[in-house]
């Protein structure tokens, strides 16, 4: 495997492109622990509305990583 590390955030495609990123990496048959796997999580858009959501506080936080995963 020529590339192991992957950047990519909840925001792209509203998270569609870590449920994309994750099946191709499934049916490429790839060990997870072979990868360096890396995420951003939504700071602010007032427009969002809902605190919880977004930001960086603990919620969101531990919220944003455990759907990455």
């Amino acid at each position: 495997m020529g590339i192991n590390f992957i950047d990519t955030a909840e925001v792209y495609g509203n998270g569609e492109g870590e449920k994309a990123l994750g099946m191709a990496l499934k049916k490429l048959d790839y060990r997870r622990q072979d990868l360096v796997i890396t995420t951003k999580l939504f700071w602010f858009d007032s427009k969002m509305g809902v605190l919880n959501n977004i930001g960086l506080n603990r919620k969101h936080v531990m919220e944003g990583m455990n759907n990455s995963l």
